[in-house]
Protein backbone atom coordinates (compact mmCIF):
# COMPACT_ATOMS: atom_id res chain seq x y z
CA UNK A 1 0.00 0.00 0.00
CA UNK A 2 2.70 2.60 0.84
CA UNK A 3 4.83 1.55 -2.53
CA UNK A 4 1.22 2.58 -4.61
CA UNK A 5 0.74 5.50 -2.23
CA UNK A 6 4.65 6.76 -3.10
CA UNK A 7 3.92 5.93 -7.21
CA UNK A 8 1.06 7.60 -7.09
CA UNK A 9 2.40 10.95 -6.19
CA UNK A 10 5.14 10.82 -8.16
CA UNK A 11 2.79 10.39 -10.92
CA UNK A 12 0.82 13.66 -9.53
CA UNK A 13 3.90 15.58 -9.19
CA UNK A 14 5.39 14.82 -12.55
CA UNK A 15 2.06 15.67 -14.33
CA UNK A 16 2.67 19.04 -12.38
CA UNK A 17 6.60 19.56 -12.99
CA UNK A 18 8.30 22.00 -13.53
CA UNK A 19 11.72 23.64 -14.35
CA UNK A 20 14.67 23.95 -11.81
CA UNK A 21 16.25 26.33 -13.50
CA UNK A 22 17.05 30.06 -12.77
CA UNK A 23 15.09 32.14 -15.64
CA UNK A 24 15.22 36.05 -14.29
CA UNK A 25 13.22 38.83 -15.59
CA UNK A 26 15.42 41.87 -15.83
CA UNK A 27 15.03 45.06 -17.24
CA UNK A 28 16.82 48.65 -18.71
CA UNK A 29 15.94 51.91 -19.28
CA UNK A 30 18.28 54.46 -21.86
CA UNK A 31 18.12 58.08 -20.80
CA UNK A 32 19.84 61.17 -22.22
CA UNK A 33 22.41 61.29 -19.48
CA UNK A 34 22.69 57.79 -18.86
CA UNK A 35 21.74 58.16 -15.12
CA UNK A 36 20.31 54.81 -14.88
CA UNK A 37 20.02 52.12 -11.77
CA UNK A 38 19.47 48.50 -11.15
CA UNK A 39 18.66 46.17 -13.06
CA UNK A 40 15.67 43.41 -12.24
CA UNK A 41 14.03 46.94 -10.26
CA UNK A 42 15.18 50.03 -12.80
CA UNK A 43 14.91 53.12 -12.11
CA UNK A 44 16.01 56.37 -15.07
CA UNK A 45 16.47 59.54 -14.48
CA UNK A 46 17.48 62.75 -16.55
CA UNK A 47 16.54 66.98 -16.90
CA UNK A 48 15.76 66.44 -20.41
CA UNK A 49 11.68 67.39 -19.92
CA UNK A 50 11.48 64.69 -22.43
CA UNK A 51 8.13 62.66 -21.93
CA UNK A 52 9.29 59.33 -22.80
CA UNK A 53 12.32 57.35 -23.29
CA UNK A 54 13.40 53.47 -24.33
CA UNK A 55 13.27 50.77 -21.89
CA UNK A 56 13.23 47.26 -22.21
CA UNK A 57 12.42 43.85 -20.54
CA UNK A 58 14.28 40.87 -20.90
CA UNK A 59 14.44 37.27 -19.74
CA UNK A 60 17.89 35.55 -18.69
CA UNK A 61 18.72 31.99 -17.86
CA UNK A 62 16.46 30.15 -20.59
CA UNK A 63 19.19 27.12 -20.76
CA UNK A 64 15.85 25.19 -22.71
CA UNK A 65 14.23 25.05 -26.20
CA UNK A 66 10.93 27.31 -25.70
CA UNK A 67 7.68 26.37 -26.48
CA UNK A 68 6.50 29.67 -25.97
CA UNK A 69 6.68 32.39 -23.16
CA UNK A 70 3.64 34.22 -21.51
CA UNK A 71 4.06 37.50 -20.48
CA UNK A 72 1.84 39.28 -17.54
CA UNK A 73 3.01 42.81 -18.39
CA UNK A 74 1.53 46.90 -18.21
CA UNK A 75 3.93 47.58 -21.16
CA UNK A 76 3.50 46.71 -24.81
CA UNK A 77 5.51 43.49 -24.13
CA UNK A 78 3.89 39.65 -25.33
CA UNK A 79 6.38 37.23 -26.97
CA UNK A 80 9.78 36.18 -27.31
CA UNK A 81 12.42 36.62 -24.54
CA UNK A 82 13.05 40.17 -24.51
CA UNK A 83 10.93 43.35 -25.51
CA UNK A 84 11.88 46.97 -26.12
CA UNK A 85 9.39 49.86 -25.75
CA UNK A 86 8.83 53.29 -24.99
CA UNK A 87 8.40 54.27 -21.55
CA UNK A 88 6.34 57.36 -20.66
CA UNK A 89 7.87 59.39 -17.46
CA UNK A 90 6.49 59.23 -14.30
CA UNK A 91 4.59 55.95 -14.47
CA UNK A 92 5.90 52.59 -13.73
CA UNK A 93 5.86 49.37 -15.66
CA UNK A 94 6.14 45.84 -14.74
CA UNK A 95 6.71 42.54 -16.80
CA UNK A 96 6.70 38.48 -15.34
CA UNK A 97 6.80 35.63 -17.42
CA UNK A 98 5.59 32.06 -17.70
CA UNK A 99 8.30 30.28 -19.97
CA UNK A 100 6.73 26.99 -21.43
CA UNK A 101 9.38 24.88 -22.41
CA UNK A 102 9.64 22.30 -25.42
CA UNK A 103 10.00 19.15 -23.03
CA UNK A 104 6.97 19.60 -21.58
CA UNK A 105 8.37 21.83 -18.31
CA UNK A 106 8.12 25.10 -17.39
CA UNK A 107 8.69 28.38 -14.85
CA UNK A 108 8.07 31.34 -13.65
CA UNK A 109 10.24 34.31 -13.64
CA UNK A 110 10.44 36.57 -10.90
CA UNK A 111 8.30 40.25 -11.73
CA UNK A 112 10.45 43.12 -13.03
CA UNK A 113 9.48 46.90 -12.63
CA UNK A 114 11.19 49.61 -14.25
CA UNK A 115 10.44 53.52 -14.21
CA UNK A 116 11.76 56.89 -15.76
CA UNK A 117 11.45 60.55 -14.26
CA UNK A 118 12.32 63.36 -16.25
CA UNK A 119 12.30 67.43 -15.83
CA UNK A 120 8.75 68.01 -16.02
Amino acid sequence: MKNKLIAAAMITLGAFSFSSEAAQMKCDVWTKNGNTWGTTNCFGMDFSFGRSTTAKFYITGVTKPVDSIVWTTNSSCSSGTSCTFTASAYRTYYAEAKILYSDGTWEKTNRSTLSYETGH
